[in-house]
């Protein structure tokens, strides 16, 4: 008897075909699915910070991503922004839809840097930081 596989025992040609079909279709699919999602397609979650610890500080950003500004939970809709650079980020006031209350916020628009300062207009409280946008980094 020869070493190797009898003719007996081996798979018919057709039987091989019939099962590296599907083989190479769930592998070719699998690389065409993998090609759909990179590290860019979702951004991280949004920067929360309270404020009151923000005066004076530096808040980093992912471009296109958002800054929640939380820690009012009285006065959150009188909150007004001055954005040094405009084109750097975008201010979102808070508000409340009656089925919901949403804290004020700031979205990046481009990468750079620029002074923020907020005022509330119901305490008079001002708070002033910068915020620093940075690019997207492409995927891992």
């Amino acid at each position: 008897m020869t070493e190797g596989t009898s003719a007996s025992r081996r798979m018919p040609r057709g039987g091989r075909r019939a099962v590296m079909l599907p083989l190479i279709v769930v592998a070719v699919g699998g690389l065409a699915l993998a090609g759909c999602t990179t590290g860019t397609d979702t951004l991280p979650a949004p920067v929360v910070v309270q404020l009151g610890d923000i005066d004076g500080e530096t808040i980093e950003v992912v471009d296109g991503n958002v800054i929640d500004l939380a820690g009012d939970d009285e006065t959150y809709a009188d909150w007004d922004a001055e954005i040094e650079d405009p084109t750097i980020a975008r201010f979102t006031p808070g508000g409340d839809d009656g089925s919901a209350q949403s804290n004020p916020g700031l979205t990046a628009t481009a990468v750079g840097t620029t002074g923020v300062t907020l005022e509330n207009g119901e305490t008079g409280e001002t708070v002033s930081f910068t915020v620093e946008v940075v690019p997207t980094t492409s995927g891992d």
